[in-house]
């Protein structure tokens, strides 16, 4: 794929992929928004760094599933870990 070198140049990558496609750095959604009339409420991870052992997680305890999501609810807006997330979501209200 040749847009791969977004990625390797540190840049943000609009295009056509599999769909059209707006790959954004954690670091510069923040700043997107604020061309828009919108009050920030939550910046949050949405899968947090557990998708990347799912299988793993999911094989484990009740007791260790749910301490292992308790942990992921309360780092989930930490602006320094969106990084590790598989998707971000950001939650604003109209301020019009």
């Amino acid at each position: 794929m040749s847009e791969n070198h977004n990625y390797l140049d540190d840049e943000n990558f609009v295009g056509r992929g599999f769909t059209d496609n707006f790959f954004i750095r954690p670091k510069d959604v923040l700043p997107f928004f604020e061309q828009f009339n919108l009050e920030k409420l939550h910046l949050i991870s949405c899968e947090s760094f557990l998708y990347l052992r799912e299988a793993e997680l999911l094989s484990q305890s009740p007791e260790m599933v749910a301490a292992w999501l308790d942990l992921a609810g309360q780092v989930c807006e930490r602006e320094d870990m969106l990084s590790l997330a598989e998707h971000i979501m950001y939650i604003t209200r109209n301020v019009e």
